[in-house]
Parts: structure tokens; C-alpha cells; sequence
């Protein structure tokens, strides 16, 4: 069996709130825990975007060319930089 993937957590969590919030004409008592999309994710979004806008390089025409194959690049990347966080640490 293989390792789970390292996701680096949450990249943008959100704690639970207390109180009274009125949103739409609507009172809510408080919103539950929010964890939001893993740092893994985020970074491979980022590594994405920049592959993508490379207007002439080699990377970004094959990126355009092959969904599959950017998609897999940017999750190279996220885990690569991942694993350079957990070096420093």
C-alpha cells in the first residue's frame, strides 16, 4: 500500500464563529469550522496558472496542449514545494 499524499493542511482555514450574524435578511447563530482546500491544491493552482501564462516557453505550449499533462506538473510542483517546507521545519 502506498503513503497517503503529504496536502500540507489547510490552506486557508477558518475558525468557528460565535455570535449573531445577519447575512440576506437572515440571523444565523455562528458558522461551523471551515477548513478550505489544501495547501497542496493551492500550490499546484499557482503552479498552474504560471505554467499557463508562459506566453512562448516550451512548458506552457505543452501545458496548453495536454490538460492531463499540466495537471500533473502542477502537482509535481505543489509537492515538491511541500516537501521543501517540511525540510526547513
Amino acid at each position: 500500500m502506498s503513503e497517503p499524499i503529504k496536502d500540507g493542511g489547510p490552506a486557508f482555514p477558518r475558525p468557528a464563529s460565535e455570535g449573531h450574524h445577519v447575512q440576506n435578511g437572515e440571523d444565523y447563530k455562528g458558522y461551523g469550522e471551515q477548513a478550505g482546500m489544501t495547501l497542496r491544491d493551492y500550490f499546484a493552482g499557482q503552479a498552474l496558472a504560471g505554467m499557463l501564462s508562459a506566453p512562448m516557453g516550451e512548458i506552457g505550449a505543452r501545458a496548453r496542449e495536454n490538460a492531463t499533462v499540466a495537471a500533473q506538473w502542477a502537482y509535481d510542483h505543489a509537492d515538491a514545494m511541500i516537501a521543501a517546507r517540511e525540510a526547513k521545519q
